[in-house]
């Protein structure tokens, strides 16, 4: 039997959505393949109420520009494919099935709380991720770097997601500033409302 949910077609399938979170300005879908032999994937959707919104469409397309400049990197989304959906614009990205660092702090309290182990494998591989992104030819700024963004798989591994709040250094105007993180992450220049580069990360980071 199918997975539940609309169809929607896709570049390796056709794919059934189902929500599974949302941002600030995107809705969060899994598509679960219809063929077996085609991988999950993540589908990141504008919400209807920002489709005509000039500021969330560019940072969108800003978004869609990030990923697709990373992609194959195994630190951040393996980028897919983008499009419309129903006039929604969509950017889909393989599918990480694991937890992020804040759940895994909430459920395994026992395996971190002072495991400097733990600590030193998921923060030297989150400056090194940082350092992929700022050394880059054209470099990305995150700017949001917190525990609901960092995945972390089966093997240990850190993935980097959520680039709605990031832009590309050399393409910044005065809108790339407008997307912040959450409060209690917030670097002093995000928080003061001013411009900020690169150390933003190393100070979210922390």
């Amino acid at each position: 039997m199918p997975p539940k949910g609309p169809k929607a077609p896709f570049k390796r399938s056709n794919y059934h959505l189902r929500p599974i979170g949302q941002g600030s300005y995107c809705d969060i879908t899994l598509g679960m393949p219809s063929e077996n032999k085609a991988p999950p994937l993540c589908i990141k959707l504008l919400k209807p109420k920002y489709c005509d919104n000039g500021y969330a469409r560019r940072q969108f397309e800003v978004e869609l520009d990030i990923l697709k400049r990373l992609r194959n990197s195994r630190f951040f989304p393996n980028h897919v494919t983008q499009g419309e959906l129903k006039n929604r614009p969509y950017v889909a990205y393989d599918f990480v099935e694991q937890l992020s660092l804040a759940q895994i702090l909430q459920l395994r309290p026992n395996h971190t709380r002072g495991n400097l182990c733990f600590a030193a494998g998921v923060h030297t591989q989150l400056l090194h991720a940082l350092k992929l992104l700022h050394t880059a030819s054209a470099p990305i700024v995150h700017s949001d770097i917190n525990p609901e963004n960092i995945i972390i798989n089966d093997t240990g591994q850190v993935i980097l997601i959520d680039f709605g709040c990031a832009h590309i250094k050399s393409k910044a105007t005065d809108e790339s500033f407008l997307w912040i993180s959450k409060p209690s992450y917030l670097s002093p220049e995000q928080a003061q409302g001013k411009c900020w580069d690169e150390r933003s990360d190393i100070y979210q980071a922390g």
